[in-house]
């Protein structure tokens, strides 16, 4: 155990302590903590920047803070940057298809079914797909001549 490293502080033992058994090679039980996370959207940290009407971004996280967004942080943060979830977009079959592939593959712990329905709706309704932020191609008429035809 890590425990016994002298030259290790006592934080960054506990820290690596905690991503090991989050991630490692003990089952997880599926059980809810003693404790229930609230899902009431509200923010973790002290720190968090208004973006629009009603939409708040945790700084320290950077995710949208809306219902289920805390569940998101605690399951997904203890194996990965939340910058994994924030830099993509998917409907909520393939967000689905991600965590079984996670559970199948890299060791995600089974999560019990209103716990994952809350983590999909909650990556469904904020990290949906969208459109491009490309403009569309100009038309070949207004598109300048090209000296090298």
């Amino acid at each position: 155990m890590l425990t016994n490293v002298p030259l290790l502080p006592a934080v960054l033992v506990s820290t690596v302590y905690l991503a090991l058994a989050a991630c490692g090679s003990e089952p997880q039980s599926s059980a809810p903590p003693a404790k229930k996370a609230s899902v009431a959207p509200g923010p973790a940290t002290a720190e968090a920047v208004k973006v629009s009407a009603g939409m708040q971004i945790d700084l320290a996280s950077g995710l949208i803070i809306d219902e289920g967004w805390n569940l998101v942080l605690g399951h997904c943060s203890a194996c990965h940057s939340t910058r994994l979830v924030t830099q993509n977009r998917a409907d909520r079959d393939t967000w689905e298809r991600m965590i079984r592939w996670m559970q199948k593959t890299q060791g995600l712990w089974p999560l019990d079914p209103a716990t994952e329905n809350t983590i999909l709706d909650y990556l469904a309704r904020n990290y949906a797909p969208t459109d491009s932020a490309r403009r569309a191609p100009l038309a070949a008429r207004l598109m300048p001549p090209n000296p090298y035809r």
